[in-house]
């Protein structure tokens, strides 16, 4: 009886045992799979996505009165910087009045709101460049190219350009009063609205540039080349136009325009 006793004591116990290890078992986080709780975390974590090259930085636009290098040169006002490289330049609002950068080469440079006042850019190279709302008062631009160049707003008065090579230049709405343009290459330009009151543009190129709207009054077009340009709803009153050629010209509502000469079949 008492063997009898034992043996189901015994097996009693080692159900127990039994169990509370299959017990422990299915509780344990096993070796080999993942926590589910930790894995859901890193499932669900934002990951950040590759960030796109993109080439040269882009340089802030200036703050006043802080000067900074681009290239060769210390960017500031009254900068010596002649034969410049500064092609494709970030230069917004660059504070360059009164510098001397004669024969440089600003092709394609993002001009915007510069300020070349007073500035020596005599045979340098701007064709391309952006410089809506630029600031060129009383620049040097003589010999200078600027072909295809975009000068939207931007402020030229009693700026020296004689022999400059402007030709796809827009200047749209722009201010040229007493500006000297002697003998310019302006052709397949937009000076539509512009201002160019007392202008001298003795001899220039303007053949089928977009004059609609301009102020040319007391203007200086002796010999210039008119041809094919559209001058519907300009302003030529007092302007001086000895020599100058309309043929082909649109003259629709424009003050004081010569009758326009048939283009030539």
């Amino acid at each position: 009886m008492a063997t009898h006793k034992l043996a189901r004591h015994l097996s009693y116990r080692t159900t127990s045992i039994l169990a509370v290890a299959v017990i422990g078992l299915a509780a344990a986080p096993s070796s080999s799979a993942p926590n589910q709780s930790v894995q859901g975390r890193i499932d669900s974590a934002p990951v950040d996505a590759p960030k796109p090259a993109t080439g040269k930085r882009a340089e802030e636009p200036w703050v006043a009165g802080e000067p900074r290098r681009v290239g060769e040169c210390m960017v500031q006002p009254g900068t010596i910087c002649t034969d410049a490289m500064l092609a494709d330049a970030d230069l917004r609002r660059a504070p360059l009045s009164l510098s001397q950068l004669s024969r440089s080469n600003l092709s394609g440079a993002n001009l915007e709101s510069v300020d070349f006042r007073g500035a020596n850019l005599k045979r340098a190279k701007l064709n391309g460049a952006r410089a809506p709302g630029g600031r060129f008062t009383e620049a040097d631009l003589q010999l200078a190219e600027a072909r295809d160049a975009m000068l939207v707003e931007a402020t030229l008065e009693n700026a020296k350009m004689n022999d400059s090579k402007l030709a796809g230049v827009d200047l749209s709405r722009a201010t040229l009063n007493g500006a000297s343009l002697r003998n310019a290459e302006v052709t397949d330009d937009s000076l539509a609205d512009a201002s160019l009151q007392r202008a001298n543009l003795h001899g220039a190129d303007l053949r089928r540039s977009n004059l609609s709207g301009a102020d040319l009054t007391g203007a200086d077009l002796r010999m210039a080349r008119l041809e094919g340009a559209d001058l519907s709803g300009a302003n030529l009153q007092n302007a001086r136009l000895d020599g100058a050629r309309f043929t082909g010209a649109v003259t629709t509502g424009c003050e004081a325009c010569p009758t326009a000469e048939p283009p030539p079949r």
